[in-house]
């Protein structure tokens, strides 16, 4: 399973998780990524908002947990 694949199962949430993964969702641009340096570039170079980045290290943590669980 991907990153990309596993934000693609998850619900969108009313929270900072929720938020980026409405995020990628969304974006039709999301490149596949593999590694957190992409994923951390991706926020910097869109320039989200406040929380984005810590939002998104948490979507990254638990798609390496679900990643092991398998």
């Amino acid at each position: 399973m991907t990153f990309n694949e596993f934000v693609a199962t998850r619900p969108i949430t009313d929270n900072p998780f929720g938020d980026f993964v409405a995020e990628v969702q969304r974006n039709k641009d999301f490149p596949p990524v593999e590694k957190w340096a992409e994923i951390r570039d991706y926020v910097f170079d869109r320039r989200l908002r406040r929380g984005a980045l810590a939002a998104a290290q948490s979507v990254w943590r638990a798609y390496l947990r679900a990643k092991r669980s398998k």
